[in-house]
């Protein structure tokens, strides 16, 4: 990934998680994990994770429900020219190492 791709895969990943920190129900804990950008700047996914994990499906649908809201967040609190367009995805690559951890201390 190229140096200016890195960075503004970076700011929206800081920015998501001051979005999600706003707008999560308060018994919930959301990670923005990862932040993948496209070569051209027109595509961005946002990588979570959500604890308890019984709210995941609920807050991975949340973030796809808010995604303008998230979009203008972003709008505002950047100074980036062009948005790219947002979608929200579990992190399952973090889950899977976590579970790996666990079932390792089991041992």
């Amino acid at each position: 990934m190229a140096r200016r791709q890195e960075q503004v895969a970076e700011l929206l990943k800081h920015e998501a998680a001051a979005f999600f920190n706003d707008v999560t129900p308060t018994n919930c804990l959301v990670t923005v994990t990862n932040t993948k950008v496209s070569s051209d700047y027109q595509y961005a996914t946002i990588y979570i994770t959500v604890f308890p994990d019984e709210r995941t499906d609920e807050i991975v649908a949340l973030g796809q429900k808010k995604i303008y809201e998230l979009k203008e967040y972003m709008k505002s609190h950047t100074e980036l020219g062009r948005i790219p367009w947002l979608s929200v995805e579990l992190d399952r690559g973090e889950k899977h190492r976590q579970r790996i951890e666990e079932v390792s201390r089991d041992l």
